[in-house]
């Protein structure tokens, strides 16, 4: 029985390239781990706050940009109902209150880092890493990943994995923290399976 090699963690960012062809590039990584996915050699993870904002991204495609058809519009939504359907694709991942608690260890940095946009992350991104911590605890550092197309997600939580013991020591970061991988897919490759 073929047993579950990756846990990846789905920004709303980097779904949206699997129903996005403009970039293929980008589109193909993205379907990568979907294969593996479909291999029952990965697991995919997604906030339930950003399956709401998949949904939001598409209506807002079709009504306020108008961008897309209402026969696109109808297809994008069921496609994506049945990734979602289940969990039997993407698991709905609640947000729970251990989520809300490790928020606290990612807050003073993100006001102390600079990265590379002068946007700060939102308190979605900030739970999203936080969901990240959790999912390292349950599944260990080397095999889980944060999938984003992102650029301050993807920064931030590097830093976040360089802070120093002393560093660490004078935020209160409990030893059993460990800051999550990320995926930034317009850089990073997708881990392999052999």
């Amino acid at each position: 029985m073929p047993t579950v090699k990756y846990y990846y963690l789905l920004d709303t960012c980097a779904l949206i390239l699997l129903f996005d062809q403009t970039t293929p590039f980008l589109t193909r990584k993205i379907e990568k781990i979907f294969e593996q996915r479909f291999k029952d050699k990965a697991f995919i993870y997604m906030p339930n706050f950003c399956i709401a904002e998949v949904f939001n991204t598409f209506a807002k495609l079709r009504y306020r940009k108008e961008k897309i058809s209402d026969e696109v519009y109808k297809t994008l939504k069921e496609k994506f109902r049945n990734l979602i359907r289940g969990g039997r694709i993407i698991y709905h991942y609640e947000l729970s209150r251990y989520h809300v608690l490790n928020v606290d260890y990612i807050v003073a940095f993100e006001h102390q880092f600079k990265i590379h946009s002068k946007k700060i992350l939102s308190t979605f991104d900030i739970l999203i890493i936080s969901m990240g911590i959790e999912l390292v605890r349950i599944h260990g550092d080397k095999n889980f990943y944060i999938v984003t197309n992102d650029k301050r997600i993807s920064s931030f939580c590097k830093n976040l994995r360089r802070l120093s013991s002393k560093k660490r020591s004078e935020f209160g970061i409990p030893e059993y923290i460990v800051y999550p991988q990320v995926i930034y897919l317009k850089e990073d490759e997708i881990p392999s399976l052999s």
